[in-house]
């Protein structure tokens, strides 16, 4: 994997997105620029790593999912909850976080 270099590129080449880890949309900066594997960026929010979700390419996703030592989940948080229920594809990603966050503070 190729490193990015220098911060102003790595904040040039940043996607906006849902983070996985914290909750928030914020800006993905760019860590790692791979070719062969996937993207790896840092929230700004909450400086965890993360990989945009393999559903990103959609209309009805904007998420990034987590990156763990070694591996990362191939959806973000709004689409592994869609997948579990049976929903994917279904929904507009702040929506389904917003109603998932409801159901588990009650």
């Amino acid at each position: 994997m190729a490193k990015a270099e220098g911060g102003r590129e790595m904040e040039e080449k940043g996607k906006e997105g849902f983070c996985s880890w914290c909750f928030h949309t914020t800006k993905m900066a760019l860590v790692e620029n791979a070719i062969f594997s996937r993207k790896v960026y840092k929230c700004r929010g909450c400086e965890r790593l993360t990989h945009r979700c393999r559903f990103y390419a959609s209309a009805k996703c904007n998420g990034f999912s987590r990156v763990h030592p070694g591996w990362g989940d191939e959806r973000c948080y709004i689409c592994s909850k869609r997948a579990k229920a049976g929903q994917e594809g279904e929904g507009e990603g702040e929506d389904e976080e917003e109603k998932e966050r409801e159901r588990e503070g009650e």
